[in-house]
């Protein structure tokens, strides 16, 4: 039973690759210079990960920030 349910999980993943892919390479798109480095950091991909958790269906989403003062 259990190996069936599993089987059925991997069936349904496997119907989201191109909208994973999609959003991976948006990820991937968006610049991320730390600010040691003159950039602003990762604050644009958290953004981004969170609009497409919340049009997925996510009715909340957590942001746990890590204070740097160099940003």
């Amino acid at each position: 039973m259990q190996t069936d349910i599993v089987k059925r999980l991997y069936e349904i993943i496997d119907t989201y690759t191109d909208q994973l892919i999609e959003w991976q390479k948006n990820l991937v798109s968006i610049q991320a210079i730390g600010p040691e480095n003159g950039g602003e950091g990762d604050a644009q991909e958290s953004l981004y990960v969170k609009t497409v958790l919340k049009d997925i269906g996510f009715d909340e989403v957590l942001e746990f920030n890590a204070p740097d003062d160099r940003v």
